[in-house]
């Protein structure tokens, strides 16, 4: 019988598969607390990558609260006589509304041919960096076309941190955590919710332009605290052991 040849220079497969069915049985064994204490910084990169989804939840409430602003209404509005205001039409709220779910339903298709071919690191922190690009788009926005498009090109990025947050999360850790940290993902969307509509409902008296590119703005506060920190992030495992990368 022929012995099965690793594709890995140096590297016996039959010991390699004893040694990855050994930590399955033991990671099975594990208990919440036994696994959190020895898989302390796997937890901790795991709560770092999935706070990048705070911004995709943060930026869902935004816009649909801004089409009652006065001065964001008058900025991109019409103005209507009947009642001596400005006002989006609904085709436009519809459009402006949904611009970042397209463009994160993309970034979301475009995440899985990426990370398998750079890695989730090094496609967070990309994105990351691009997002930052693209919030000047909508910050000195001053029409309707370059909104959307900014909007657009922002979920991209969001659509990246959506998908490689619980993927991360289930690929670091043991199977003992993955649950409460993947559902960890779903509860930084509804922080940046939260956060959200306690920046507008601080800002909405607020009778100048600043009102509404405020909370644009205070969107590059993620990245620039979450780059420095993502930087030491270890890669994935499971990546590394694709790519044939055991020593990493």
């Amino acid at each position: 019988m022929e012995t099965e040849k690793s594709p890995v220079p140096n590297v016996n497969v039959q010991e390699l598969g004893q040694q990855a069915r050994l930590a399955n049985d033991l990671e099975h064994q594990l208990s919440v607390w036994q696994a959190i204490k020895g898989n302390f910084w796997a937890l901790f990169w795991s709560l770092m990558v999935s706070m990048c989804v705070i911004m995709e939840g943060y930026d869902t409430i935004l816009l649909g609260n801004f089409y009652a602003y006065p001065e964001f209404a008058k900025k991109f509005g019409n103005y209507i006589p009947s009642d001596d205001s400005y006002q989006l039409t609904a085709a436009w709220q519809a459009g402006l509304s949904n611009a970042s779910g397209v463009g994160a339903f993309f970034g979301a298709i475009m995440n899985g041919a990426l990370v398998d071919r750079f890695g989730q690191k090094p496609v967070l922190l990309a994105s990351l960096v691009s997002l930052s690009g693209f919030l000047f788009i909508v910050f000195f926005a001053t029409n309707k076309p370059m909104l959307l498009v900014g909007e657009i090109l922002c979920g991209l990025p969001w659509g990246v941190f959506a998908t490689t947050a619980p993927a991360y999360a289930s690929e670091v850790l043991p199977m003992a955590l993955r649950s409460y940290l993947t559902s960890w993902t779903n509860m930084c969307f509804i922080i940046g919710q939260l956060i959200a509509a306690g920046v507008l409902a601080g800002l909405v008296g607020v009778d100048n332009e600043w009102s509404y590119r405020v909370p644009f703005a205070l969107q590059w506060v993620w990245p620039a605290f979450l780059i420095p920190i993502l930087f030491f992030a270890p890669e994935s495992p499971w990546y590394l052991v694709r790519k044939g990368r055991l020593d990493e």
